[in-house]
């Protein structure tokens, strides 16, 4: 379980990345670090 839980994290910071260096929409990348965070969440409890 712990490496789902690092690979949920691992996501959620590539994908501010992603945000970040302005390689996605600030629309769609939102949506996708809530989902990343949630699934994170869901793990960790």
């Amino acid at each position: 379980m712990s490496i789902a839980i690092e690979e949920a994290d691992e996501s959620e910071f590539w994908i501010e990345f992603a945000l970040d260096e302005g390689l996605n929409s600030d629309s769609n990348g939102l949506v996708l670090i809530t989902e990343a965070h949630e699934i994170a969440s869901i793990l960790i409890k």
